[in-house]
């Protein structure tokens, strides 16, 4: 058993099963907000709930957030689990709410993520959209409006996350107004990765009928869609401190961010002497600034690690300094990708080490696939005798031209968009984008039009000599 300041000083999330006092046990543990809360699956008695527990010197104040916003959400008549019980246990030092437990719930993430075609999805989303618009028009606007927020359970889709709702509107009986609504209801669209925004031309009206807000026009919603994707790249700050999702510490010798789910003693050992796995058998490729190493972790497991340089010159230090080492541009790069649902080689963890404010050298580490470089798949000149059909390379050649569409519409430019950079999974002829420290992405179109122009330049010019595959891509990767 702990209390609720032990639980608030913890760095990594408790062991189960955990007593809480008051008769609940925790036997699960679904998510671990360090000095925050703790949400998981508990026993009382013979009945089993979902509590969440909050802790910290903010936590009277997270709870009733959190009681009011499930309050909201059941007056607006959408599924939510009915709150239990909720206040202060007996010590006083965690506020405790404790929910139904839905039996078999599973994440609108995981739902989505099954093999299912348009007509399904489109479903899926006019059922989100629909119990949307019931909080709309009951006032309740869900800020922290993401995919696992939703559940599945009993055929029914459920909301959670009291807590993340602005019920200001709720207050006053107001509906939201026109313009909160849809830049709600855009923000909840950006969650999805821009490929599947050919499906909202279908969803939009369905929500529009539903609340009787007139509808913008499909360009007016797309550009609501956007902007919201780039407030949600603040997110992207998260990789770079200790949270859920990841492991950082700092020193005046070094920083490092590595990913929870993937920490492990291997990596921690490359952490600490990395430059012991960069021997000569390993490198792929070398550089004045950056050298490319592929080798095995103390536990087996292959990883491609890049490590760059920042002192090949005093005056190259220091302007390297002014500006993200390219390792922890290529760490958010990474993470940029998956928001976007473009495929990468999995990043594991990045490395700084510093002489005072000075990094001199830093490194990112992915998780290491069988892979053959897009030029090679294709073949350099025409004519060459490849071991794959048509059938094949039209689904390679729609897959990569998907990456470079979902680049556009994330107003992302890589910046060395040449055929190398495009690798083909050897097993599952997935295509993956890589090579990420020259990343950027714009806030607007305008700034990012250049940009784009060159990465279609770029990407087409890798064809020159090979006029199969140039009329393969030509209809997929327009540059203009």
């Amino acid at each position: 058993m702990m209390n609720g300041h032990q639980l608030a000083a913890l760095k990594q999330k408790p062991s189960v099963p955990l007593d809480l006092g008051d008769g609940l046990v925790m036997e699960s543990i679904l998510r671990f907000l360090p000095g925050k809360r703790i949400v998981g699956k508990c026993r009382s008695g013979d009945r089993t709930l979902l509590v969440k527990c909050f802790i910290g010197d903010s936590r009277e104040r997270h709870a009733r957030r959190e009681v009011a916003g499930a309050r909201a959400f059941a007056a607006a008549d959408i599924q939510t689990p009915g709150i239990v019980t909720s206040g202060p246990n007996t010590a006083g030092d965690m506020q405790l709410v404790s929910f139904e437990y839905l039996p078999e719930a599973v994440s609108f993430t995981s739902v989505w993520n099954e093999n299912a075609d348009d007509r399904q999805r489109v479903e899926w989303m006019i059922a989100a959209v629909h119990l949307l618009g019931k909080l709309h028009l009951a006032g309740v606007c869900q800020d922290d409006i993401h995919l696992d927020n939703l559940l599945w359970s009993q055929g029914k889709l459920w909301m959670i996350d009291g807590g993340g709702a602005d019920i200001s509107s709720y207050k006053q009986n107001k509906p939201l107004t026109d313009v909160k609504a849809k830049e709600n209801l855009a923000r909840f669209f950006a969650v999805f990765f821009p490929r599947y925004d050919r499906l909202l031309e279908q969803v939009y009206p369905a929500w529009c009928e539903q609340t009787g807000f007139l509808p913008d026009s499909l360009e007016q919603l797309l550009e609501r869609i956007q902007r919201q994707r780039k407030w949600r790249e603040r997110f992207l700050e998260k990789t770079l401190r200790t949270c859920t999702d990841f492991l950082t510490e700092k020193t005046a010798s070094r920083f490092f961010s590595v990913r929870r789910d993937q920490d492990s003693e291997a990596l921690r050992h490359f952490l600490d002497d990395p430059d012991s796995y960069f021997k000569p058998e390993h490198v792929i490729k070398a550089g004045s600034t950056n050298t490319v190493a592929v080798f095995a972790l103390k536990d087996g497991r292959k990883v491609v690690a890049k490590r760059y340089l920042s002192r090949k010159n005093w005056l190259h230090t220091m302007l390297r300094t002014l500006r993200t080492s390219r390792a922890e541009q290529s760490w958010k790069s990474a993470h940029l990708l998956k928001m976007l649902g473009i495929p990468t080689a999995e990043p594991l963890a990045m490395l700084e080490l510093r002489t005072g404010p000075l990094v001199t050298c830093s490194y990112v580490v992915n998780e290491w696939v069988p892979n053959e470089q897009l030029m090679n798949y294709f073949g350099r000149e025409e004519g060459e005798v490849l071991p794959h059909d048509s059938a094949e390379e039209q689904k390679i050649a729609e897959q990569a031209a998907m990456i470079i569409e979902s680049l556009g519409r994330g107003l992302v430019a890589h910046g060395d968009l040449k055929a190398n950079n495009f690798l083909v999974h050897q097993a599952d002829k997935q295509v993956l984008l890589v090579d990420l420290d020259s990343m950027k992405s714009y806030k607007n179109s305008a700034g990012f039009a250049a940009a784009r122009e060159k990465d279609l330049e770029r990407f087409n010019r890798n064809w020159v000599n090979n006029r199969r595959v140039q009329a393969l891509f030509q209809p997929l990767t327009p540059t203009h």
